[in-house]
């Protein structure tokens, strides 16, 4: 027999569950959907309201429960319902969509059955949390970050344009940023075929410039937040790392805490190993985890590898010993190596502790090759 559902929208009639609550919220711009369950799974309250911070309040405050525990899918409006709704939950978390394929790939999608299996997943303990900072300064400054990379990448677009406009007006002698530069505008112009095609690159050109500019003030802002956090001083000591790797690391990454071990972090890099198994025996090679992880602190270690293996220090070293230990396999050396980056930038983090060159390669054994790579066991038996 199935239980009737609260279906108000204020906060005038309440809904009272013994012990635990748990509450599924689908967010969207326009509007939000609630279940709540009990903690025997029984359905207890279903509610929509328009999205707005009084009224997700509200909706929360109509559940009268000893614990309060509120799931949210990660979108770009998780963070400011996350921060509104913390004061009134005994739990609030952002859980990974990626994760939650019963919702995901349900045939019966939509918003109310996605809120209550939602609440099920919640109460089962099946959610993948996504980080979500109390710390307003800390967020300010990850989204600082955040939009100097963005820019970035505008910049990059503009000139792809700008170098595909010229191909299709038969000029593309110009190479580098010699086309960008405002020394070569007047050359540039002249090889266009006509006037209006002379105006169309100019705005091409005029709209780089701008956003050149834009990266440099956003840079600028970041680097004022980032004033404040001692360890971004701590990490410009190591071989390749510079003031946008420090920053982008510290920024993104906001409590290297959050992470119990290396792996962990080595995981949420995009830098984990993955293997599978079935009755005991592998299926097939270990290998690097691409079914998730954060691109732009992978690329963060990438960048990091490259500026130190570019000179003699201890990166390089640690580098060429991996070499010889994966019996010349490069790449599983350089990501040997993007995980030390790694390893090292936490540790400095966590424990307050200076950049040390020796502990880099001798604090710790240099990954050994996996058993399942053929050229290691050769290189091994050699």
């Amino acid at each position: 027999m199935k239980s009737k559902l609260s279906t108000n929208t204020k906060c005038s009639k309440r809904t009272t569950i013994k012990g635990k609550a748990f509450i599924g919220v689908d967010l969207h711009d326009s509007s939000t959907c609630f279940h709540t369950i009990d903690s025997d799974g029984g359905s207890r309250a279903q509610s929509r309201a328009p999205t707005c911070e009084s009224l997700l309040i509200d909706q929360v405050n109509r559940i009268d429960a000893d614990e309060i525990h509120v799931a949210i899918e990660e979108t770009a409006l998780t963070h400011w319902a996350v921060t509104a709704l913390r004061p009134f939950c005994t739990s609030v978390i952002s859980c990974d969509p990626k994760e939650n394929h019963w919702i995901s790939r349900n045939s019966n999608k939509a918003d109310e059955p996605d809120s209550e299996r939602l609440a099920r997943l919640h109460r089962m303990g099946e959610l993948k949390e996504v980080y979500h900072t109390d710390d307003p300064d800390r967020y300010q400054f990850k989204v600082s970050v955040q939009h100097y990379l963005d820019l970035v990448d505008e910049v990059i677009r503009a000139k792809n344009k700008v170098k595909m406009f010229l191909q299709r007006m038969g000029s593309p002698g110009f190479s580098g940023d010699m086309i960008y530069s405002p020394k070569n505008r007047a050359e540039v112009l002249d090889l266009m075929p006509n006037a209006d095609a002379a105006r169309c690159i100019d705005r091409y050109l005029r709209h780089v410039d701008y956003l050149i500019e834009e990266v440099k003030q956003a840079r600028k802002e970041y680097e004022a937040l980032g004033k404040k956090y001692a360890e971004i001083q701590r990490f410009l000591k190591m071989p390749g790392v510079g003031s946008v790797t420090a920053h982008t690391f510290s920024g993104i990454i906001v409590d290297p805490n959050r992470f119990q071990k290396a792996e962990s972090l080595n995981r949420f890099a995009g830098l984990g190993i993955t293997s599978k198994s079935s009755d005991g025996k592998a299926l097939g090679y270990e290998r690097l985890d691409k079914s998730s992880g954060n691109p732009i602190i992978k690329q963060v270690t990438y960048r990091i590898f490259l500026g130190a293996v570019s000179a003699e220090n201890e990166i390089k070293e640690y580098y060429e010993q991996a070499i010889r230990f994966n019996g010349g396999n490069k790449k599983r050396a350089r990501l040997t190596t993007q995980r030390k980056i790694l390893e090292t930038l936490w540790v400095i983090w966590t424990k307050c502790v200076e950049y040390d060159p020796k502990r880099f390669v001798h604090g710790g054994e240099t990954q050994k090759p996996s058993l399942n790579n053929r050229r290691a066991r050769r290189a091994k038996r050699r």
